[in-house]
């Protein structure tokens, strides 16, 4: 926060997740989903800060941590768009500042693709699915339209599939023993 907003909103985004229990709840379970906006953040602050100091290191380690991002989940893979539409947002914005350095700003999808170039070749190689957890989601999967042709309420079904989404760690406890009586 202090190198993108000033040191009052770093703080005040320290003192905001202090309380919070997500990341000690993800610790705890020792989960890797925190890899995804780990380096989806570092890649945009990186960014950020090869567009303020001109420093092609700063792109380097941005398309490093863009292809890091990419080596977890499925929402790693949605960092590379939301970046495009970003530098597009900034090019209609501060035209100036993306025209000085679009040369350095081509070292990002260099660096990114040398980075996962291994983990894609094994995928492409060996006729992996690029994205296997896409597959078996409600949309593309079938499953929206397998409830609809059981007479399903599809309302009462989304409904469900949005509540557990949002409030899983409020509302649904634990049931894979992680926590709990025996869990140390």
């Amino acid at each position: 926060g202090r190198e993108l907003f000033g040191w009052r909103i770093s703080l005040a985004a320290t003192l905001f997740m202090l309380p919070w229990f997500f990341h000690v709840q993800l610790a705890r379970l020792s989960m890797n989903q925190p890899g995804d906006p780990l380096f989806a953040t570092l890649s945009f602050y990186f960014l950020l800060r090869g567009l303020r100091r001109a420093a092609p290191t700063d792109y380097v380690l941005s398309g490093c941590m863009l292809a890091c991002a990419q080596l977890f989940y499925l929402g790693g893979r949605l960092v590379i768009p939301v970046m495009i539409a970003y530098l597009i947002f900034l090019y209609i914005a501060e035209r100036p500042l993306i025209r000085r350095q679009w040369r350095y700003l081509m070292i990002i999808p260099i660096s990114a693709f040398l980075i996962a170039l291994p983990q894609n070749h094994y995928l492409f190689y060996f006729h992996e699915p690029i994205s296997t957890r896409a597959e078996p989601n409600i949309l593309l999967g079938g499953q929206l339209q397998r409830i609809a042709d059981n007479g399903e309420s599809v309302t009462d079904y989304l409904v469900t599939q949005f509540r557990h989404s949002f409030l899983a760690l409020f509302q649904i406890p634990d049931q894979s023993g992680w926590i709990g009586r025996g869990s140390n």
